[in-house]
Order: structure tokens, then sequence, then C-alpha cells
């Protein structure tokens, strides 16, 4: 969660996947019929390279892994070649998809006074999350040069030393058909590249840049070499020596991606867990997650000093809730933490009033010191910081699509001749019919003739949709609809027969949907099948609700099942643990300070984040759709009563997922909310307990301040140790519509927003389906789950929940009937 605060110290939202980097026994090989130099010439140098790269592509830091494989790869393959050599280089399996989890490290060395020139053939890696890393090496230097992915091809590249690396990653999702380059040893002087005057050479590159173009917020040359003192337009972001801007996530991770992001990283946590840079000590922002880097600092920029306590946010200060150990943030108040004074009168306005073009306040005060993008940037109506580039490409790139409007008179950018344009993106001719959409809506796959003699798919060991796709045998009447229009179910027997029976001794099961409940609950007068068929056909039933007990299965499950729902008389949004306040810095214990929230891994333990959720009964999770899907059964795990991920007490309740249930319109996009049965009740006691459910009709006024809860990463990229909670203010409908992409109608309707100006306090991946409550008659009512946003925490980048009145029936609905 960008910084929020943290509920065992101060602190910060959404979806986070956990890398992790497993070690590869590759190993050095030399190959024989490159092998012309003595081996005994490089042997010194090549010793030198792997050192520096095992400490390039160090280990990814990530908590309390036990893994016990997590070391640095090692080199692949080192390629020698005489002068004016060319080598031909692919990734393994080229052109078939090359392996999962791949770490191919190659290392090209050529003679003194010459240089290795790269120039890819093709490139085809997943898009966002495998790569191909190039760096320039000899045995003094090592320089990171820049990585690619996708399929667009790199530019020819040219070594400023005798050697170059080249490394190949993948991850465990999805991989591709890889890279295809001609390697070349070329002379130093043939090596050379002149500029036109009025231009500067990009390194490593045959380019030329112009003046104009430094510093416009894009890379010119692949390095950034034009970027160099440039400054970053996200207060999230770190600036690299060699020119480019990093999300902070980006440092310290082992993962080369500047010449400098790996540089200084031995800041060691109070947490004993993370390690991040120097370079974030004391700047405002919670990188370790439990506040470390920034004690001991001066409350300067957005901090706030309490008389005789801790530095807190400004945006903490006046909004209603005591952060300072005596309450000074409070006293004093004339408007609050959402509002903005004007000096002439003292009238409080909306801080979405200032810098909107009008002089609300009447001396122009409300329009003074305004969000100016750095350097030659665009600046939209919404405030984002635009490449230049980007203006007038025929793509809307601002919230408000004004880097579109009186193009007129300007340049539309086009593509070769020979290549296909599809939505301001060219495509090489290979790339066009070759069965993968890289346009939106496939353009460049239409009208694309099928060749002779290609097979259709083998469906001897699957069962085959009417889309088209096909799924496993196993999915085949298991009660989960696999296909999209749900014909793997249709057709099915509901007849079980004692020997087919999947329920252990002591269960029997529900032959609606092939569920096991105990036998005892046959019968029992409450329906448990979700067709009843365990009250069907009964010769004697039992009253369960002539003598209701607390502790009964049934009770406060979220279904009336007794006469008039008295199972169903619950208490809910209540905190029996006494939440402790933080004291002069002080962590204190605040076990069951938001009882309802719940964490989803995906190891059924503490260690990861998947996503957060909360408990609306005894049986039933409310999270982001975008979270759980039907595939989550038996892979994604719920645990309530944690709060300090560390603390593994017995207190905390560990439950699997035995139903999932994505709202019907997800598939349409902004209908991001889901439910989860568990696999057992959950007891309640101090640290587990309901949240209420947000009526239909509840209404929520702009500036009205919510709590949103969770695990998710802050500044540093890290997930939370503790449970964190930010204080926001709720944003007006066609307020928010100017800092995001929704339309008016949808926020309004469905969608929460939420968030300071300032930015920095903000969910964040790994808070995705957490909680957003508000006090209503002195319970704690859920009104949404964590959906979405811009990167998190920076300014003018509200927060996007979930709104849970507008599903209120349908949340109804799924408990009644399932």
């Amino acid at each position: 969660m960008a910084d929020s605060e943290n509920v065992e110290s101060h602190g910060e939202r959404m979806q986070f996947v956990e890398e992790k980097e497993d070690g590869m026994d590759n190993e050095h090989r030399c190959q024989s019929q490159k092998c012309k130099i003595s081996l005994s010439i490089f042997f010194i140098a090549i010793i030198a390279i792997a050192v520096v790269l095992g400490i390039i592509f160090g280990t990814r830091r990530t908590p309390n892994t036990d893994d016990g494989n997590m070391q640095p790869d090692k080199i692949k393959e080192a390629i020698y070649l005489k002068s004016e050599e060319t080598y031909e280089l692919t990734s393994p399996g080229y052109p078939a998809n090359y392996p999962d989890m791949s770490r191919e490290y190659w290392i090209i060395v050529v003679p003194e006074n010459y240089r290795v020139r790269i120039e890819f053939i093709d490139m085809r890696t997943e898009y966002k999350y495998d790569m191909v890393r190039i760096g320039s090496s000899n045995e003094t230097e090592v320089d990171y040069i820049a990585s690619f992915n996708g399929y667009d091809l790199p530019p020819v590249i040219t070594s400023t030393g005798n050697a170059l690396w080249v490394q190949l990653f993948s991850d465990s999702v999805s991989t591709e058909s890889g890279f295809h380059a001609m390697v070349k040893a070329v002379h130093d002087s043939d090596a050379v590249f002149r500029c036109s005057a009025g231009e500067k050479s990009c390194k490593y590159v045959e380019e030329c840049y112009n003046e104009s173009h430094s510093c416009d917020g894009s890379y010119t040359c692949i390095s950034g070499h034009d970027e160099i003192g440039c400054a970053c337009s996200n207060p999230f972001f770190f600036k690299c020596s060699d020119g480019r801007c990093l999300e902070r996530t980006r440092t310290c991770d082992g993962i080369v991606d500047c010449s400098d992001d790996e540089h200084n990283c031995g800041f060691e946590c109070d947490n004993g867990i993370y390690s991040i840079s120097h370079a974030f000590l004391c700047d405002g922002i919670n990188d370790c997650t439990d506040y470390t880097d920034e004690q001991d600092c001066e409350c300067t920029g957005e901090k706030w000093q309490c008389p005789n306590g801790p530095c807190i946010y400004r945006n903490n200060v006046c909004d209603d809730y005591p952060h300072c150990p005596g309450g000074e943030d409070e006293a004093d108040c004339s408007c609050k933490s959402w509002q903005f004074e004007c000096p002439n009168d003292g009238v409080c306005i909306p801080y979405w009033q200032r810098c909107d073009g009008n002089d609300t306040c009447g001396d122009g005060s409300d329009e003074q010191d305004c969000p100016e993008c750095p350097d030659k940037l665009y600046q939209c109506d919404s405030f984002q910081c635009l490449a230049v580039e980007k203006v007038c490409n025929g793509h809307k790139d601002c919230f408000t699509g004004d880097d579109e409007a009186d193009c007129a008179n300007k340049t539309i950018p086009s593509c070769p001749a020979e290549e296909f344009s599809c939505g301001g993106k060219c495509l090489r001719p290979s790339l066009v019919c070759d069965g993968v959409r890289q346009c939106k809506g496939g353009a460049d796959e239409d009208n694309c003739t099928q060749e002779s003699g290609s097979e259709m798919p083998d469906t001897t060991n699957c069962t085959s949709c009417s889309s088209g796709e096909c799924i496993g045998l196993e999915a085949r009447c298991d009660g989960n609809a696999d296909c999209a229009s749900g014909e793997d179910e249709e057709g099915c027997s509901t007849e079980v027969t004692p020997t087919s029976s999947p329920c252990p001794e002591g269960k029997d099961v529900c032959t609606s949907d092939m569920s096991c409940i105990p036998t005892s609950r046959f019968c029992n007068g409450i329906r448990d099948c979700p067709m009843r068929e365990d009250e069907d056909s009964c010769t004697e039933t039992t009253d369960s609700c002539s003598d209701l007990d607390d502790n009964s299965y049934f009770v406060c499950d979220g279904k009336e099942d007794c006469a008039n729902g008295a199972d169903e008389h619950c208490t809910c949004g209540t905190k029996p643990a006494k939440a402790a306040k933080i004291l002069g810095g002080r962590l204190a214990d605040q076990k069951g300070a938001w009882p309802w929230q719940v964490l989803l891994t995906e190891s059924n333990s503490t260690q990861g984040v998947h996503c957060g959720g909360s408990i609306i009964n005894k049986n039933w999770i409310i999270t982001a759709a975008h979270c759980i899907n039907s595939q989550s059964v038996g892979v994604i795990y719920v645990l309530a009563g944690v709060t300090d991920r560390t603390d593994i007490h017995p207190d905390i309740q560990y439950r699997g997922i035995s139903q999932v249930v994505q709202h019907p319109n997800v598939s349409k996009g902004g209908f991001d909310v889901a439910m989860a049965r568990v696999t057992e009740p959950f007891t309640y006691n101090a640290l587990v307990q309901p949240v209420c459910l947000a009526e239909e009709d509840i209404e929520l006024t702009p500036g009205e301040y919510l709590t949103v809860t969770g695990w998710g990463a802050t500044g540093g990229g890290f997930d939370g140790i503790q449970l964190m909670e930010a204080r926001l203010p709720i944003i007006p409908p066609h307020i928010c519509n100017k800092w995001s992409k929704f339309t008016t109608s949808v926020l309004e309707a469905r969608i929460i927003c939420a968030g300071y100006e300032r930015g920095l306090q903000s969910a964040c991946y790994g808070d995705s389906g957490g909680p957003a409550v508000v006090q209503r008659e002195g319970k704690w009512t859920i009104i949404g789950t964590v959906s979405g946003g811009s990167t998190c925490g920076t300014p003018y980048t509200p927060n996007l929940f979930t709104r849970l009145s507008f599903y209120h029936a349908w949340i109804r609905s799924v408990i009644q009937e399932n």
C-alpha cells in the first residue's frame, strides 16, 4: 500500500505477482569451431566478466524464501570470434518456443581493437514479462545497454569494448519463439559513427539525436543517453545516472535495468527481511514497509511534525482522526485535509477546485503553485506528463484526450511503406498473418488465408468447446463451466452410485454440484445442497431452528434458514479487540484492528500476498474478480486473523476455497467483484469478525473519508509486513473522470473514487480486493473493494473501488442460492 498508515505503525494497494529466480546449472563452454584464439589469452577476462555478471544478475530479494536454490545464474556460453567473423545466435529451441523460467547467458568476445556488433533478424518474446537484455563488457568495465521484449526488433547495437553479453530472461507463464541475431566482430575504425552538425551521437547505436530531443521524456537513444541530467516526472521514480527513469520497485531487485539501479542497495530494514537503496532514505516514502528508512528524519516536504512526537503526513492533518500522541494534528483546524483555504477570506474549497482554470477564491490563490511537467514534456489537462512524440499521434494518451485536439496543423507520424499500420503501431511484414494478434482487434490477422495441409486441433485428449477452445477431459461434468458457453456441463448425469461417490466416510454428496456435506446435515430442516436435495425424500426431519446455538454451522452464514431470519440476527462491523495507536513512533500490538480483513495467498501461509478480501459471513468472503476465478479452487487460500505476517500465531484461521462466483458481467469490464465460499466456516472471535454490507441506498458524499486496508506494495515495491491502512477522501465522479480513463456514468454507478491531490497515500499492488469501509451508526460498513488506479501514490492518480451498494442484490442472491 503506497504510504498509508500502518495498523501496527504508520504506512500503503492492487495485485502483485511474485517472481522467483531459480539457479540454473549452466556450464561455461567454448564453440570449438570458433576457438581459433588461445584460451589462455582470454581466461582471466572471462572469469572477471563472469564474476561481474554474477553481481549484475544477482538473486531477487524475496521475503522468507526457503527454496535453497536462490543462487546467481551462470554463463551459458562463451563465444570467441576472430577478426571480421560472424556468428549466428539464437535462443534455445528457436524457432520453436524457448523454455519457461529461462536464464540463458551468452558472452561474445573479440580480439583487441575490435568490437561486437549484434543485429536482430527476429524477436518474439512475451510482452512486459520476458525480455532480452544486452550489455557491453570487457575485463574492466561492464555497461548495461538496454532490455527488449515483445515483437519489435531492437536496433543494431555495437559494444564499446571487445565483449558483449546477452541474456534471455523469462517467467513461468508464457513463452514465444525467442530471437534470431547475427553477431560480428568489427574493427574499431568501422564502428565510428559521425553525426551532422547540431546533433549528438547516441551510445551503442548508429543513431543521432537533436538537442531538441534532450529531456523530452522519451528515449531517443536506447540507453537513455539523451535524458542524462533531466528530471523524472514521478516522485516514485528513480533517476539513473544513464538518464533512465525507473519505478523504484525495479531498484535493488537483483535485475539490472539501468547503470546504477542495483548500486548502494545495502540499507537493511529493521524487519530483517528487506534491503533498499540508500537513495530512498528520508524521502517521505515507506520503502521498508516498517518505516525504518523514515526514522530520525526531518519533517520536511509532505511530513508534519507532531509536538514531542513522530512525523506524520500532511494528508493526515485535520482528517477527523488523531494521529499525534496528543491529537495536536486535529487542533485548530479551519479546513479539512481535503480542502484548500482561500487566504483572503478563509473560505474552504475542495482541493479539486484548485488548478482547474477557474479563480474560485477570487484572488487567484487557488490557481497558483499548480503542477508543471518538467523539461519538455506535454502537460495534459489531467496533469499527466507525456513525451511530445505522443501528442497528435492518433491515440488519446491523456485521460481527457486533449493531446489529440487541434491537430489540424500538426504532422501525425506514419509507418514506413513496407510496414503494416494499426492504431499507431507499425509491424514488420513477418508479423502479419503469423497467427499472433498484434493489433487491437486483430487487424493484422484478418484476411489471412489458411495454409493448405494445416491440421485441426487434436481433440483426442480434450473436450472441444463451440468457441474452438479445447479443454481437458477432466473438466467435463465437473460442476464448473470451463467452456465460454458452458456446454462442457450440458447433458451430465446427476445420478451418483455408491461406487462413484466422491465423498469420504461420514459425508454424502449433493448431486446438483457434486459437493460433499456431513451426513448429519441431511434431513435437518436446513438447505445445504444448492437444489435442496439434502431435504428431499426425508421420512423424518429435525427442527434445527427450535433451539438456536450461535455455534451452529448455519447461524450467521448470510442465508436465512429459519422463520423470520432468526438465524441471521448477527453482529457485524465491530472490533472486539481494542486497537492501540502509535505512540512516539513505536509499534504497538494491534491484532484484530480490522478483523474482517483476510489475506489471499497461493501458499496457504503468510509468506506471500496475492490479494485482499473481506469476511461478510461465516462462509463467504468478497474480493475483486481480477483476484480469483473458478481456477482458484484448490490454488488460492484464505487466511483470517492475520495482522503482522511474521507473527504466526495459533489464532490464524486457514481456509481453502470451495467455490468462486464472479459477477456474470465481469467479461464486459467494470464489474470487478467476486465472492468465494470457504471450505470450512470461520470461527468468530476477537480477531475474526464480519463487516457489514452497504445497503443499496447508502449515501456517500464528496470529502467523506473511507479507510482502505491491506498488505500491498509500499514505495519500494515490497509487500507490507504489517497490515496497513489509509484514510482517503471520496472524490466526485466528474472530477475523478478527469483523472482516470473511466466515463462519469460508469464511475457514478459502479465505482467509488478517493484520494489526495498530493498522492503518497493510496492502495497499491497486492491490496486488490481488500475493503474500503466507512462508519455508519457505530458500525463499520464495507462500501467498496480495491479495484484499480494509476501508478501507486502519485499526485492526481485516484484510487478506484468497486461500489458494492450497486451489487447488493447480486451479493445477497449468491449467498441465498448457494
